[in-house]
């Protein structure tokens, strides 16, 4: 896990060299539900990140699954790409970290633009950990 949080922070390091040049810089939050599908048991998230420029991220992320059946916290680059006004694709790599254990986390996602400030996204994400487990989410974000 050690090597793994060195790439991470390398990795970190060298993207975010131009990344206050770029805007718009803004700040976002948002709530998601979904399945983890190897359980087929509900999850929803809370999420917050912060866009380093207009092609990355950075967001962290609480997560729960079922009924008290374990929570997640996580961190993740999100390298995007728009198509258009409203519409873009993201892909995640990141470090999340359970009451028992942590590892690397991987997903991909697409966001839709509602306004200026609100939009809607789908999103996977696989964890690591164990056997691994693949995480389906709908949700809601808020720019400010």
């Amino acid at each position: 896990m050690r090597g793994l949080a060195s790439v991470f922070a390398l990795a970190l390091f060298a993207v975010s060299g131009g990344a206050w040049s770029d805007e718009p810089n803004q700040t976002y939050a948002g709530a998601a539900l979904g399945v983890i599908q190897a359980r087929r048991e509900t999850a929803w998230a809370l999420f917050m990140g912060y866009d380093l420029t207009k092609a990355l991220a950075v967001e962290g992320s609480f997560t729960r699954v079922g009924d008290n059946r374990g929570t997640a916290l996580g961190i993740s680059l999100l390298p995007s790409r728009q198509f258009g006004e409203r519409f873009s694709f993201y892909g995640r790599l990141g470090l999340f970290l359970a009451e028992t254990t942590g590892d690397a986390v991987v997903g991909l996602g697409a966001r839709f633009a509602l306004s200026e400030k609100t939009g809607l996204r789908l999103d996977w994400q696989h964890f690591a950990s164990g056997r691994g487990a693949d995480l389906f989410t709908l949700g809601v974000f808020f720019r400010f």
